[in-house]
């Protein structure tokens, strides 16, 4: 009898509809809803929109872009990440210069059920910019996780 196949992940060309938990979406973590598009088996690009709390209760929203480096082969069911984005967030409110801009690096990993849909796990490295102040913070291993449906 022949080898059972590993599960493929998706290839390039392939369009994922995602939605997550935490791993910072300009300074507000949670939760968010986006897509990613695979450039190559190996490189997606991603935009996430999110929702969610700040610092001190206030409620805001913010979107990112980032570039999803997947190790490994695409025929392995799992594949570790390297991540690389950046983003803007504003909180809701009726000042203009409440607003955040936004950089993260991490890794992690991504695990494919079939080659429709993978459930993922990332720990980033997070700097929120306060545009007002100017203050650049450091927020360290900000956690995430979030499953992708894949066309």
């Amino acid at each position: 009898a022949a080898a059972p196949m590993a599960v493929p992940g998706p290839r390039k060309g392939a369009f994922g509809l995602r939605a997550g938990l935490g791993g910072a979406t300009a300074g507000i973590g949670a939760p968010t809803i986006g897509f990613t598009f695979l450039a190559t088996d190996s490189v997606g690009i991603s935009f996430d929109l999110g929702g969610g709390f700040k610092d001190r209760g206030d409620m805001g929203f913010g979107f990112g872009l980032g570039i999803d480096v997947r190790l490994g082969s695409a025929t392995k069911p799992i594949r570790p990440l390297f991540i690389i984005g950046g983003g803007f967030g504003k909180t809701i409110s009726t000042r203009g210069d409440d607003m955040l801009l936004d950089f993260n690096i991490g890794g992690g990993a991504e695990y494919w059920f079939s080659d429709h849909f993978s459930f993922s796990g990332k720990a980033l490295v997070d700097l929120p910019i306060d545009l007002r102040s100017g203050r650049l913070s450091v927020v360290t291993l900000t956690p995430g996780i979030g499953g992708t449906f894949y066309f």
